[in-house]
């Protein structure tokens, strides 16, 4: 037995055609006729519901903006993050390569001590390289 049988047909949704999506929990109301007449519209009570509708949407309205601002907040704090772990990736790699550049300075020093002052100078300069591998991770604490 399925859902047809026990309610009868199911109906067409009539408001397909014109693009507008069918909220969920409303498929009772359809296929009613949403344009509104003229007398309609003099009815107090149709008025009465309009302005609840409205005081409603209103009121969701301003929530949702709420949301929005903590949204646009929050994306923002994502952004100043993504910047700071991007200069710490930098500072990161800018330590490692002043490291192993240094060290391969000072580790190829002993080849060059017989010829001096290349032996003095790539000693020197593997130093200052290491010394400024650790200001690097220095400054980025």
């Amino acid at each position: 037995m399925n859902n047809e049988d026990i309610h009868g047909p199911v109906p067409e949704d009539t408001r397909a055609e014109s693009g507008l999506p069918m909220p969920k929990g409303k498929q009772a109301f359809q296929n009613i006729n949403r344009e509104l007449s003229d007398d309609d519209l003099t009815n107090p009570a149709v008025g009465k519901l309009l302005l609840n509708e409205l005081d409603r949407l209103e009121s969701e309205n301003a929530e949702l903006k709420d949301y929005q601002e903590q949204f646009h907040e929050a994306d923002k704090k994502v952004a100043v993050l993504q910047e700071k772990s991007k200069i710490h990736l930098a500072t990161e790699i800018l330590s490692g390569v002043c490291f192993t550049i240094g060290a391969a300075m000072i580790g190829y020093a002993p080849v060059l001590w017989k010829s001096q002052p290349s032996g003095w100078m790539v000693l020197v300069f593997g130093s200052v390289l290491i010394f400024g591998g650790i200001f690097a991770k220095a400054v980025k604490r």
